[in-house]
C-alpha cells in the first residue's frame, strides 16, 4: 500500500524534528530529498509543519533557519542579560581583552569565511553571502569578487550581486 504524500511528510517532519532538538544542522532541501528520497513538495510539506511548530523559519532569498531557544522573560521590567538569565543558573561577566580598535571607514572587515561562501555550491548560501557583503562594495577586493558572480548559475545571486555593486 502505498503512503500519502502527508503521511511521508509527517513521518519526515518528525525525523527533523528530532534532528533540530538534538541541536543537529538541518540539510538543505536538495539534500533532504536526495537523503529521504522524497519528493520536493513531501521536503516542502514537512518543513511546512516544523514552521507551523515555531522550529524553523523560511524566508525567501535566504532559506530555512533554526529557530534558537528562547529564554522567556517579562516585558513588564528591564533587566541586563544577567538578571533575566539568573534563573537559569550562576551568570558571570568577564572583560577578557580591552584597547583601541582601529576604524576602517566604518565598517568592519569582512571575515575570510563569508568570502568563502560566495564559492558554497548551495544558492541560497551564496545570496546570503552576497547580501552580507552588500554594505563593503564599495572596497576594491569585495567588489571583485562580487563581479565574478555576474555569470553565476542562479539568477537571484546575479541579481543580489549587481545590486550591491550599484
Amino acid at each position: 500500500m502505498k503512503r500519502t504524500r502527508s503521511d511521508s511528510a509527517r513521518q519526515l517532519a518528525d525525523v527533523l524534528r528530532r534532528q533540530i532538538l538534538a541541536d543537529e544542522p538541518l540539510p538543505c532541501e536538495q539534500d533532504l530529498c536526495a537523503e529521504y528520497a522524497a519528493t520536493r513538495n513531501t521536503v516542502r510539506e514537512a518543513l511546512d509543519l516544523l514552521r507551523a511548530d515555531g522550529l524553523i523559519t523560511r524566508q525567501p532569498g535566504i532559506g530555512t533557519v533554526v529557530v534558537g531557544h528562547k529564554v522567556p522573560h517579562g516585558l513588564n521590567r528591564l533587566g541586563g542579560l544577567a538578571e533575566i538569565l539568573r534563573e537559569h543558573g550562576e551568570v558571570t561577566n568577564e572583560v577578557r581583552t580591552a584597547g583601541p580598535v582601529p576604524a576602517l571607514g566604518g565598517l568592519p572587515t569582512p571575515s575570510p569565511a563569508l568570502l568563502a561562501a560566495l564559492a558554497d555550491d548551495h544558492a541560497n548560501v551564496r545570496r546570503a553571502a552576497v547580501q552580507a557583503l552588500t554594505p563593503f562594495a564599495t572596497t576594491p577586493e569585495i567588489a571583485a569578487h562580487l563581479s565574478t558572480l555576474d555569470t553565476d548559475s542562479d539568477a537571484d545571486v546575479r541579481a543580489y550581486a549587481r545590486l550591491a555593486l550599484g
